[in-house]
């Protein structure tokens, strides 16, 4: 059916150049002049025109435009004895503007036209799917933004990307998406700020106190290393050697104790510190 094949109509026309949406509304508006006029092959031309330009839109469509796009679509599956595509195409129209309607010299009481166009009014088309969400991406769904798109019926889909329309189609009802509607949505992890602890004031004493204990500590391992320096000069007397020797043990292990100390306290300020 003619309906289906449209749905397969996307930006596969290689653009030659971008269609502004007024240009587009401009060939629609042609359509409708032809078909006004029963010039069947003037209108069939400007209808398949009209999708080659769709293909290429540069711009959102206006609600309007897709409006009046889905009522000459309408009218062209009609043209190809495509009666579920005329209904579809109908349902669309008049899920956009419930008010739109056929004018009597096209469709007067009785038309099969105006049959379709009841039977449209009548359809229930409510169903939705949703299109993926991702940052600097916008879909714009007949004329209008969103994610939520119609299952049971035809609509234009175009894809707007950081400013830029790239893709656009017209989908039939129950249409497969286009592999340009998987966008990346890559999401930043939350970034989790460390805990900064404040400093506790009364660890300063203990911090104090560690550091004048190192101080001494120094200064008897000091103190010993010159008694063991005297301890071994050849000049000193051998009656002071023994006196020299206990003096640098001593100093020894006064300068461990009080290194250990030293370092007691300070491991203690950290722990009050923080």
């Amino acid at each position: 059916m003619i309906g289906v094949w449209w749905a397969l109509v996307a930006a596969a026309w290689g653009c030659e150049e971008p269609t502004p949406p007024a240009v587009f509304a401009e060939t629609l508006a042609h359509a409708d002049q032809a078909f006004m006029a029963q010039d069947a092959g003037a209108f069939l031309a400007e209808m398949v025109f009209a999708r080659e330009q769709l293909g290429c839109l540069s711009g959102a469509i206006t609600a309007e435009i897709a409006a009046e796009y889905h009522r000459l679509t309408a009218m062209d599956a009609y043209f190809h004895k495509d009666e579920l595509g005329t209904i579809q195409a109908f349902s669309a129209m008049v899920a956009i503007d419930p008010e739109a309607d056929l004018a009597p010299s096209i469709a007067p009481e009785g038309h099969p036209l105006r049959k379709h166009l009841e039977t449209a009014r009548g359809s229930e088309t409510s169903t939705t799917g949703s299109l993926e969400r991702a940052e600097g991406h916008r879909w714009w769904i007949d004329g209008r933004v969103g994610v939520r798109y119609p299952l049971e019926r035809p609509f234009i889909l175009q894809h707007e990307h950081d400013g830029i329309f790239r893709n656009n189609a017209y989908l039939a009802a129950h249409a497969a998406l286009p592999e340009w509607t998987r966008v990346e949505t890559n999401v930043a992890p939350p970034r989790v700020h460390p805990t900064q602890r404040k400093f506790k004031k009364r660890a300063i004493p203990f911090f104090v106190a560690a550091g004048g204990t190192a101080v001494l500590a120094g200064g008897a391992f000091g103190y010993a290393w010159t008694q063991h320096s005297a301890y071994f000069d050849e000049d000193t007397p051998p009656e002071d050697r023994p006196g020299l020797r206990q003096r640098a043990n001593g100093s020894t292990i006064a300068a461990g104790a009080l290194g250990g100390v030293a370092l007691g306290l300070g491991s203690v300020g950290l722990v009050m510190a923080w």
